[in-house]
């Protein structure tokens, strides 16, 4: 790597490399839909029994989120923008249409209102994802078809602050699960809405700031 890259890389790379943490979790997922709805054991445990009915979804949103996750940040990269303009914009395309399939996909694994009380922090803060990151891209889309780029960057930055969720709620959890001894759905929920509401406050202090990456 030249010396002109690395230093581009240094900001944006950050925050790639957090938004490739969920694809961790997501393969075991996968591994676990593959072994089949018959089995026992800890990939069992962590796929939710409608997946099993329709694993392509979950396949795409894995897929779609960790491209979205790991290319969005790249575009903020003032130096890689310059030099690699044509590589920029196709980026950037391909980062707004996995963006939103991982929204979609994000939503329709939610499936329908839990029954049980304790389990709405945790779903409703997980559709707010979800339609947050999709409502910024739109935005986003809008603003760059009118020329603010300001604008365009801003409602940027909202939308991987909504699609590192996954990433972020991880580190909450590793907070709060030692603090309650063990994780509860209440637990769950809290450290989801405490990380959508750190990676916002984020965006938002960057965006007033003005810093637009290396």
């Amino acid at each position: 790597m030249t010396k002109f890259v690395r230093p581009a890389l240094q900001g944006p790379i950050g925050i790639a490399l957090l938004g490739a943490v969920p694809a961790i979790p997501g393969a075991f997922v996968l591994a676990g839909i593959l072994q089949g709805s018959g089995t026992k054991g800890f990939l069992h445990d962590m796929v939710q029994p409608h997946y099993f009915a329709a694993p392509e979804p979950i396949a795409l949103h894995i897929a779609s989120g960790t491209l979205f996750c790991v290319l969005a940040p790249l575009q903020f990269s003032v130096r890689l923008r310059m030099r690699f303009r044509k590589l920029h914009r196709i980026a950037g395309r391909v980062a707004m249409i996995a963006g939103l399939l991982f929204a979609l996909t994000a939503i329709w694994l939610m499936g329908l209102p839990p029954a049980k009380p304790e389990l709405w922090l945790h779903y409703t803060a997980m559709n707010a994802g979800g339609i947050g990151v999709s409502v910024s891209l739109g935005l986003s889309f809008m603003a760059i078809r009118r020329g603010e780029v300001s604008s365009h960057q801003q409602w940027m930055r909202r939308a991987i602050a909504f699609g590192l969720l996954g990433a972020s709620r991880i580190l909450f959890d590793l907070i709060l699960i030692p603090i309650v001894g063990y994780e509860t759905p209440t637990s769950e929920g809290i450290s989801v809405w405490l990380a959508l509401a750190l990676t916002l406050f984020v965006a938002e202090r960057l965006s007033k700031s003005g810093r637009s990456g290396a």
